[in-house]
């Protein structure tokens, strides 16, 4: 028996999908991405792919593992090809350019927040990922395990692992005492 659900029209499903998914979304793919435009276009390529996809959503997962899985798979394509595409001008010898940030693309309100936002950033792949996952996005162990393809015991141990990177990476920024460690 298949598992695949029956939606109504796709157009009126993908309107319904992306006004309750649209925002977990963007802000995971802010803090992956780093940029708010390329946050902005990712999140449509996302919602896009949702909509080619979304007739074939067997359910065996909760639909919003399902679009995480898809936005954390497409940030890590535009993140090689960003870094491929920065090698290849460093070995054309030329530097790539820095993005033009105007004021309003200041992603974050406060001098805690962007230190924060770059600690994460400096995090290894795996610790950023479950940062993000389970401290900004608020997704479950068994959620955020479900994105990756892990199982719980390895989701805990890694966020755990990561939060003590992050805290020593904050604490080596003069920034430990402002931060509290229970909620990002």
């Amino acid at each position: 028996m298949s598992r695949k659900r029956r939606w109504g029209t796709v157009e009126r499903d993908w309107k319904l999908i992306y006004s309750l998914y649209a925002n977990d979304v963007y802000r995971f793919l802010l803090y992956y991405a780093g940029s708010r435009e390329e946050a902005e276009d990712l999140t449509q390529d996302v919602f896009l792919k949702v909509l080619a996809k979304l007739p074939g959503f067997e359910e065996r997962s909760q639909l919003k593992t399902w679009i995480i899985a898809i936005a954390r798979n497409l940030a890590l394509d535009h993140l090689r090809k960003r870094n491929r595409m920065a090698k290849l001008a460093q070995w054309l010898g030329r530097q790539p350019a820095e993005a033009v940030r105007l004021p309003e693309d200041l992603l974050y309100q406060s001098e805690q927040s962007r230190t924060l936002h770059a600690a994460i950033q400096t995090l290894k792949e795996e610790y950023r990922i479950v940062v993000i996952l389970r401290g900004i996005q608020e997704l479950t162990p068994a959620q955020t395990a479900e994105v990756l393809g892990w199982n719980q015991n390895k989701v805990n141990l890694v966020y755990h692992r990561a939060m003590k990177s992050l805290h020593k990476k904050l604490k080596q920024q003069g920034e430990d005492s402002k931060w509290n460690g229970k909620a990002i």
